[in-house]
């Protein structure tokens, strides 16, 4: 039925409007600045537009328009995760500007019992490129389960820790319009199979972002890779060279490389 679906969405596209607002802005360095209080930029600002109105919600509570699902429309899979992503920034618009954003299915790979979706976002702003963004997402009907398998973090240049709480999650999801109950609901998350409420995907990259640019390392392309399920509490931000990574001493969640530099994170 994979197969199917791959079949029918893969010429689908969908183009969604919206302006560059001062509001979100001014709400999310509110939330970044709790942990970097020098970030004179929003890193990854992008996030906040141009998201699904979340019409459609899966069992789990995200936007379901993307999901693997049958000629009836109903989900293949029971759960999905952020995998992976990159990002290309171009330019950055000005306040009450134009954003559009054109989204498609790149690719489609089964591994196993699960399914990764690679999804394409071009945002521009009359007509200009913004930011090009690849996000992969893998899609499973098994509940969480840690590997055990440990990757070891090298030792880092310059490191933060900083504490995400429960707080910082559900205001990040509000922000980004983000219903995913893992994030929002504790005693579902645990029910799925995690220790606690999880870190979103984009939370992390910026989080990521925002410590390169605190040490002036200013961001143009970024791949990065979601390790496992981070969750709420102290995390430790690492960084060498072009090189990033998300951990505590038990557990690696995150790691990501910067191939060329030229920040467009918005200054307020």
């Amino acid at each position: 039925m994979v197969s199917g679906w791959r079949q029918a969405i893969k010429s689908k596209t969908w183009t969604r409007q919206d302006t560059m607002s001062a509001g979100s802005l001014y709400h999310l360095s509110n939330l970044l600045r709790r942990h970097f209080p020098t970030l004179r930029t929003v890193p990854g600002f992008h996030f906040l537009y141009c998201n699904p109105s979340n019409t459609f919600l899966a069992q789990d509570g995200y936007d379901n328009y993307q999901a693997p699902c049958d000629e009836a429309g109903n989900s293949l899979f029971a759960r999905r995760m952020w995998a992976r992503g990159e990002l290309n920034q171009h330019e950055c618009p000005s306040i009450g500007e134009p954003i559009e954003c054109k989204e498609q299915i790149k690719s489609v790979r089964s591994v196993g019992k699960s399914v990764f979706v690679e999804i394409e976002r071009q945002l521009t702003s009359n007509q200009s490129p913004m930011v090009q963004e690849l996000r992969s997402l893998v899609y499973t009907n098994d509940k969480y389960r840690r590997s055990d398998s440990e990757e070891v973090v090298p030792n880092h240049e310059k490191t933060i820790t900083i504490n995400i709480t429960a707080n910082d999650i559900a205001r990040y999801s509000a922000l980004t319009y983000n219903l995913h109950k893992i994030h929002l609901e504790r005693a579902y998350a645990i029910s799925e199979g995690f220790e606690n409420l999880v870190v979103q995907g984009p939370y992390m990259v910026t989080l990521a972002m925002c410590w390169m640019e605190v040490n002036g390392v200013k961001v143009k392309r970024f791949q990065y890779k979601n390790l496992r399920a981070c969750y709420e509490g102290d995390i430790t931000i690492g960084l060498s060279g072009n090189k990033v990574d998300i951990y505590t001493k038990s557990s690696h969640f995150f790691t990501g490389t910067v191939n060329s530099y030229n920040s467009i994170s918005y200054r307020i």
